[in-house]
């Protein structure tokens, strides 16, 4: 949540599409706008809504309904949508706080635009969301993929020897091996973009253990914004997930640096990001990070968050492994995630069969060099990425 003045923003607690990391909800004196990937709205006090029903959800952040003047809902959301994950899900990372309509901002929200808010049930859907819910470009080619191979196999066995056309086959064949190029160009471009950074001043790990190479060349700290308080902090792992966070200029934003070394250690463990309610929101272990280069730090103090130097409870073993918990920037791609619209493993089904089908039917002995050869072009743009994407993950070893 950030607070500027009298404007308080809710940021879309990320997603895996490359708008929804945009979506806000922003309250100001009068009015509330939402802004999504389907568009904008504004909800004007007194006219649109009247009213803030927060209503419970078992182990969550609950639900907000703004309701109108005939109260019934005009917008409802998930607030676990509008809160980073960290916070949602993680009691230390509240800042103390116990009740959700505190902790997830939606107080300060409401009376930033002057609304009540009311405790009670709300029945009405979720109908506001960070990201779109239409389907993607990858789903609808997925689904293409899929019916023209059921059509070859229809032409193969069926069709083709009634009307005697042993071109008909491979023809429809074609079909998939086209749309598994486009959904192999379609991922290659969205790890591409996953590749982009916001300007600002940049830190690079400078590790003093063993990492991996994709780890040094992906992990990244931007301190975004011209010269003067930093405006957001960016961090990216090795996965290029990326977390965004306020700067110090709005209160509930990083306010501090802390460098944590456990009792009895002779070297820190790790910095805590710390915001204004005390939440450490982002860690990073220390000898992946700074082990080598502590100067560096100094890139803190320039950009308005003091450091400072503290004795903590140690996190032992985890210190290593908890680089972030962070939200999607941009569409994340699992590293083993073949291409595809429809879900891992709807997608590794879908591709098995377009990629085995044809060859086992040349085997049999049923289908023609053609059939061979647009089989093979399959296996090798459906799974290709996927095979080198493990055989460099098996050879990044760290060093």
């Amino acid at each position: 949540m950030t607070r500027a003045g009298t404007e308080v923003r809710l940021r879309s607690g990320g997603g895996r599409e490359p708008r929804a990391v945009a979506a806000t909800v922003t309250a100001r004196a009068g009015e509330v706008v939402l802004d999504t990937s389907a568009g904008q709205r504004v909800l004007r006090v007194g006219e649109d809504v009247e009213t803030v029903v927060w209503s419970a959800t078992e182990g969550g952040a609950g639900v907000a309904a703004f309701l109108g003047r005939d109260q019934q809902p005009v917008a409802v959301l998930d607030l676990a949508d509008w809160t980073p994950p960290e916070v949602d899900l993680s009691d230390r990372s509240r800042g103390g706080l116990e009740d959700p309509v505190e902790w997830t901002g939606l107080q300060e929200l409401a009376a930033a635009a002057g609304l009540p808010v009311v405790r009670r049930k709300v029945t009405a859907p979720v109908d506001v969301r960070p990201g779109s819910t239409r389907r993607s470009s990858a789903w609808w080619v997925s689904i293409a993929m899929y019916v023209s191979a059921v059509l070859w196999l229809l032409t193969s066995y069926v069709l083709a020897p009634l009307v005697g056309l042993p071109d008909l086959a491979p023809a429809t064949l074609a079909l998939t091996t086209a749309c598994a190029l486009v959904l192999a160009v379609e991922q290659l471009l969205r790890r591409r973009r996953g590749r982009h950074l916001p300007a600002g001043d940049e830190i690079t790990p400078r590790p003093s253990v063993p990492t991996t190479r994709l780890f040094r060349r992906t992990a990244r700290l931007v301190l975004t914004g011209p010269a003067g308080p930093a405006e957001t902090l960016v961090v990216r792992d090795a996965t290029r997930l990326q977390f965004r966070v306020d700067g110090p200029s709005s209160p509930l934003g990083v306010q501090k640096a802390l460098v944590v070394t456990p009792p009895g250690a002779d070297r820190p463990e790790r910095l805590d990001l710390v915001d204004g309610l005390g939440r450490q929101v982002v860690r990073l272990p220390w000898d992946q990070w700074f082990g080598e280069d502590a100067g560096r730090l100094e890139a803190f103090r320039q950009r308005g968050i003091p450091v400072e130097r503290t004795s903590g409870e140690g996190l032992g073993p985890v210190a290593g492994e908890i680089l972030l918990r962070p939200r999607s920037e941009r569409v994340y791609l699992q590293n083993f995630e073949p291409p595809g619209g429809l879900g891992v493993i709807r997608d590794g089904q879908l591709n098995v069969g377009v990629t085995i089908a044809p060859l086992a039917g040349v085997a049999w002995g049923y289908e023609s060099r053609a059939t061979l050869v647009l089989g093979l072009l399959n296996a090798t743009f459906l799974w290709g990425p996927v095979l080198l994407r493990g055989l460099a993950r098996v050879l990044d070893a760290p060093r």
